[in-house]
């Protein structure tokens, strides 16, 4: 059985890894990301959340 600290952290890990795994997706498929080398707008507030998804399981 899983202690409550141990659901958290994996319910945070499992947040840093489809964040991530957005940004990842998205990056390849967006016309602006792939032709600029360069993040676009959307890209960006997805790269956000995967930074927040990983501060937080920094702070477990």
């Amino acid at each position: 059985m899983s202690s409550p600290v141990r659901r958290a952290i994996n319910t945070v890990e499992t947040a840093v890894q489809r964040t991530y795994r957005g940004w990842i997706e998205h990056a390849s498929m967006c016309d602006e990301c792939r032709a600029t080398g360069n993040q676009c707008s959307t890209a960006e507030k997805v790269w956000q959340a995967y930074q927040a998804a990983q501060s937080e399981v920094r702070s477990l």
